[in-house]
């Protein structure tokens, strides 16, 4: 069977759910993370905090379903809060 995983970086934290081919979830996770309120006006978030929730609600989905065992992802769908600006380097 084929599996979709989905990944929401959100305002206070990152989602993750796997579903099958047939948009049952069969997985889900989350992690996450601080906003830094620097100044008036100003909210800001640390894109490594990010990219650890991400990692951790992968690992709670991956750590409770074996996919490899039942099928293979077949593919990956991200969405992220929005305006976000992430400069790297």
């Amino acid at each position: 069977m084929n599996y979709l995983l989905g990944i929401d970086i959100g305002t206070t934290n990152s989602k993750a759910i796997l579903f099958d081919e047939d948009g049952v979830a069969v997985a889900s996770g989350s992690g996450g993370y601080d906003t830094y309120y620097p100044g008036p006006n100003m909210a800001e978030q640390d894109g490594d905090d990010w990219w650890k929730a991400v990692r951790d609600s992968i690992q709670q989905i991956t750590s409770s379903f074996d996919i490899a065992a039942h099928g293979r992802l077949a593919g990956i769908s991200i969405s992220s809060q929005a305006p976000s600006l992430l400069p790297v380097d």
